[in-house]
């Protein structure tokens, strides 16, 4: 079997348990034919020769001055339980130092365009080649381990929890109730945070929106008529608000809220569950058994794993859009990158039967090419 070479980088969001998060650019015409398979050329922000520290607990996180950006390359990674973050270059496979290596979610690119995740009871932010931890939120803090974050565009870290909503003001969390932003005892979902600081937090079938210190539900009636059920809110790059629900995904902006709906090229019956954006814009859907592909400006565009139609997958846990084209798929039996129009990459587990937390770098094959 031919080796492939991974197409130049673009900067991306997956989530496997592995998460991946990769880079900017444009994908090769083919793959290698003769050479090694390498991963893609990348080039990453110059870190700070200062060994990164825990910021001052008096300020509240502060943005830094080397965001990612559209069409810069810059590393994919992979939060890989047991194993910890995994970074991807052109030098290879590099776990960094400090990562968590359990309970590892909702690893992301926030406003400032760094990196962050949550790790058990921390969440977690990339400083140079070390992932520090900003806060800790546990039990006796939050009420409960942290499940869902979101990074304010001034640097504010907001997080939910079985309990509620929990800011973090630099040195201490506030924590609002369930009931109080009218929650009542739904779970919550998902939360972001738009260009403007408003707070929004998805629980099972409502919508609730935090301007200044008051919450109200968001009228959802233009989106669908009868009972919703919401399954993620993302903050695109422009910092305006996506809604996904089982049917659709419903952009939100403005005051009062406009929504307005996206194609994404769904039709007929669909079970979407979460989305990511990619910097340029793109977007990536799971469905179930399936996946959306959005390209920033293009046509929307459908792959199936059903009877292994587009690709193999079982119990699809992540996907994640790039810049180049390129659409990255976990699932419990490995990562795909599919690139339209060209022979997909596949890292395949060696063997079956792993965790349903994704699959683990030590189980991964080689990679090989599919037609």
């Amino acid at each position: 079997m031919q080796p492939v070479r991974l197409a130049p980088p673009v900067t991306l969001l997956v989530t496997l348990l592995a998460t991946v998060v990769a880079c900017d650019s444009k994908p090769d015409a083919a793959p290698a034919k003769t050479e090694p398979a390498k991963p893609p050329a990348v080039t990453t922000p110059e870190p700070s020769k200062a060994e990164p520290t825990q910021p001052e607990p008096e300020k509240p996180v502060a943005a830094k001055p080397t965001p990612a950006t559209a069409n810069a390359p810059g590393p994919a990674y992979f939060a890989v339980e047991k194993i910890g973050v995994v970074a991807l270059d052109e030098g290879g496979f590099k776990i960094l130092e400090g990562s968590p290596n359990t309970l590892q979610k909702d690893m992301q690119i926030g406003p400032d365009g760094l990196l962050y995740m949550i790790g058990y009871e921390d969440i977690f932010r990339l400083e140079g080649d070390r992932m520090v931890s900003l806060a800790k939120g546990g039990f006796s803090e939050l009420g409960g381990s942290p499940d869902h974050l979101a990074v304010a565009p001034d640097g504010t870290l907001w997080c939910t929890t079985f309990k509620g909503v929990s800011r973090w003001d630099g040195k201490a969390w506030a924590t609002e109730e369930k009931a109080a932003i009218g929650a009542g005892d739904d779970l919550l979902a998902a939360i972001a945070v738009d260009k403007d600081g408003r707070v929004w937090v998805a629980s099972s079938n409502r919508l609730h929106l935090r301007t200044g210190e008051t919450w109200q539900n968001v009228d959802l009636t233009k989106a669908k008529r009868g009972k919703l059920w919401l399954k993620d809110v993302q903050r695109d790059p422009a910092g305006d608000i996506h809604l996904v629900i089982d049917q659709g995904v419903f952009e939100l902006t403005g005051t009062p809220v406009a929504i307005s709906k996206v194609d994404v090229g769904v039709k007929g019956f669909a079970q979407l569950s979460d989305m990511r954006f990619a910097l340029g814009g793109s977007i990536g859907l799971i469905s179930y058994q399936d996946v959306y592909h959005v390209p920033a400006g293009g046509s929307p565009r459908k792959y199936s794993s059903e009877k292994s139609r587009d690709f193999t997958a079982d119990r699809i846990s992540a996907v994640a859009p790039d810049d180049s084209g390129r659409l990255w798929v976990a699932s419990d039996i490995g990562v795909i990158v599919i690139v339209p129009g060209a022979p997909r990459v596949e890292w395949p587990v060696r063997t079956r039967g792993i965790s349903h937390e994704g699959p683990r770098l030590a189980n991964l094959g080689p990679r090989r090419q599919r037609g």
